[in-house]
């Protein structure tokens, strides 16, 4: 039997992580749960991004990445329903259409530009949204530009480079979120396609659940815990590094961006922006005034890479999310009893040596 598939058609930072993990309580055990296992390196967002032409569409399910991938999720599909929380392949819905017809649905969350936005402006950065390379240079980069084929605002090419990294994402989130409407008006019907406003529909109530429940074809659990929507440990650190500062402003240069997010639903009066850019700006406090001055927390890591190569520090553990930043305190005592443990084992290995040397002069 082949079940039903269910795509998000939506972007990134737009709740998918919450999303990911309440699906998960929810169909615990009767739902494959996937969110970003296929990576958008190898995803093809710029090669594949509004790819409706046949042609375009082949290429798409004969890439090696994306065709192991819809395997994978069909051969998921003969045993139970799937849902797609992440974003990086809610470009591939055209193709995804062509090639699983009745058996795809689609849901597409959708967040304000501005939450979106700021939580990738100040979050780290995995490209270097200032220095983006052309489609021809990188054709493989999962970040849109308006000088990139196929995207429907080509228009503003012309402010571009006067864009911060702010407004190149807000280019994106426009580029993103339009196509995930058209590709709604073109083929989703109302029994196959669901739209989820991130503040109302998802983060202030639970009725997403049933929604999404008719698109999988199973109820899901009423007995819902707490799905952690709570602010990623290092949220405080992001925020000292880089707090969003003015650059929401940006968005007031983008009417299109504007028009969009209003028409789903999402307040873009400058008061409104201002009021929500709060959110994303320096903690308060003396301690945190200083670290941002100092550039703290980028010095503390350039130093901890240093320790770490010559073996003064034991390497970091990756935690998914993003583990709590030690304080300062904890960190140099780690440190200090790392680097007496080292001095103590290389005095044991002189001592062992100068003790042979010993033995071999008698």
């Amino acid at each position: 039997m082949n079940h039903p598939i269910v795509i998000n058609l939506g972007v990134g930072r737009s709740g998918t992580t919450f999303l990911h993990n309440a699906l998960r309580v929810a169909y615990a055990g009767r739902v494959h749960v996937l969110h970003e296992d296929l990576h958008g390196r190898v995803a093809g967002i710029r090669r594949y991004f509004r790819g409706y032409e046949p042609a375009r569409i082949q290429a798409a399910l004969a890439d090696t990445n994306i065709a192991a991938w819809t395997t994978h999720l069909r051969e998921l599909a003969t045993s139970q329903p799937v849902i797609v929380t992440g974003s990086t392949s809610s470009h591939l819905a055209p193709a995804l259409h062509a090639l699983l017809g009745e058996q795809m649905r689609t849901f597409h969350l959708h967040r304000h530009p501005l939450n979106v936005c700021a939580a990738a402006f100040v979050g780290a950065w995995g490209t270097d949204w200032l220095q983006i390379k052309s489609h021809a240079l990188d054709p493989t980069l999962w970040i849109l530009t308006p000088a990139d084929p196929h995207v429907r605002f080509p228009q503003l090419t012309s402010i571009w480079p006067q864009l911060g990294a702010f407004g190149r994402m807000a280019y994106n989130w426009l580029e993103r979120t339009a196509a995930a409407c058209e590709f709604e008006s073109r083929f989703a019907g109302s029994n196959q396609h669901v739209s989820l406003h991130a503040q109302h529909d998802v983060f202030n109530s639970d009725t997403y659940l049933q929604r999404l429940g008719t698109l999988l074809e199973r109820e899901p659990d009423t007995a819902i815990v707490d799905a952690g929507l709570k602010q990623n440990a290092a949220w405080q650190r992001a925020l000292e590094e880089r707090p969003l500062g003015d650059a929401w402003q940006e968005l007031l240069q983008l009417p299109e961006v504007v028009q969009l997010a209003a028409s789903l639903g999402h307040p873009c009066e400058q008061a409104d922006l201002r009021r929500a850019a709060l959110r994303y700006q320096l903690p308060s406090g003396f301690g945190s005034w200083m670290r941002n001055k100092t550039a703290y927390w980028q010095w503390r890591r350039r130093a901890a890479r240093v320790l770490r190569a010559n073996n003064w520090l034991p390497h970091a553990i990756n935690q998914q999310g993003g583990g709590a930043p030690r304080p300062t305190r904890l960190a140099l005592a780690e440190a200090a009893r790392f680097g007496i443990g080292r001095l103590k084992r290389m005095a044991g290995v002189r001592m062992t040596d100068a003790s042979a040397h010993s033995k071999d002069v008698k």
